[in-house]
């Protein structure tokens, strides 16, 4: 996630990464551009494991995502903001073959009657 400020989608990763048993799953959670927005007191359980980096933009945080999935070598990453998705997806032919990637994407669905 870029930060932990804002709206719906920021909301879903908090209520998923605090609702995970940490007895079945290591929970890490990192954020992009963690200087726009602080975490809230409490906004997440003490097992989920914070991973925060310093960036103003999101793109120059790709260096340091790579990094920290080798470091981590998670079984899955999940992304769920358009602009990050393009990222996370653009960054597969770096990251370990292992870490599979799941994309979240909302939108609304028009009809023209």
């Amino acid at each position: 996630m870029p930060h932990l400020g804002g709206g719906g989608a920021e909301r879903v990763i908090q209520i998923l990464a605090n609702s995970l048993n940490p007895l079945r799953h290591d929970i890490h959670l990192g954020l992009l551009a963690s200087s726009q927005s602080p975490l809230t007191p409490g906004a997440l359980l003490p097992h989920v494991t914070v991973h925060a980096f310093p960036h103003r933009r999101i793109r120059h945080a790709l260096p340091d995502l790579i990094r920290l999935v080798w470091r981590i070598r998670p079984d899955v990453l999940l992304s769920g903001i358009a602009h990050l998705n393009f990222m996370v997806l653009g960054a597969r032919p770096f990251l370990p073959r292992s870490t599979r990637i799941l994309i979240r994407q909302n939108g609304t669905i028009t009809s023209i009657l």
